[in-house]
């Protein structure tokens, strides 16, 4: 059994003095997403400047667009997950969902290589991903994980839990300074 969400974001370094933004839990599709990404804004507008509000729902689309691209499909079960915090100075943006146990070793060194980069060298390999890369079945590039990094003020942080034999939740936790944006 898996922990539920919040203690997970607890355990990630959301303060309990952060305050929810939004919630949505699956079915992801795109009508929600996009309602979501409006609300999102909205709720931000007296908080965030308009140049900042962007970078942050660029952020938020990409965590959105990876969580509908690339989570197990379990009907009538809601296994996927969206939450928004904000306080004083941060944006916690954390997606849960299930992925194929075969996938998350890549994910992880993914992650952990992104983590490893500094701003020049994200830079440089989404460039590189933009000129050279290759889509998947799914349409996806690749750009996702790195441009959330390319935006994040601190390292994207994530756990793994086992689900089933064929699936583990990943959550991830982006973090945005909003001071420093």
């Amino acid at each position: 059994m898996s922990l539920p969400i919040l203690n997970v974001l607890e355990n990630l370094g959301v303060p309990q003095v952060a305050s929810e933004v939004i919630l949505l839990n699956e079915p992801f599709d795109w009508t929600k997403t996009t309602a979501l990404i409006e609300e999102i804004e909205l709720k931000l507008s007296s908080e965030v400047d308009l140049g900042k509000r962007k970078k942050i729902v660029k952020v938020v689309t990409e965590a959105l667009d990876n969580v509908c691209k690339h989570s197990s499909v379990y009907p009538h079960q809601q296994v996927s997950s969206f939450i928004c915090y904000i306080d004083s100075e941060k944006l916690y943006i954390s997606t849960r969902n299930l992925v194929p146990n075969d996938q998350i070793g890549d994910l992880i060194l993914n992650v952990q290589k992104l983590n490893l980069s500094n701003q020049e060298e994200l830079n440089l390999l989404y460039r590189n991903q933009l000129k050279h890369g290759k889509l998947n079945a799914e349409g996806d590039a690749g750009l996702g994980l790195i441009e959330i990094a390319r935006k994040s003020t601190e390292n994207i942080r994530f756990t793994v839990e086992y689900y089933d034999v064929m699936n583990a939740y990943f959550t991830f936790l982006i973090t945005i300074n909003i001071k420093s944006l």
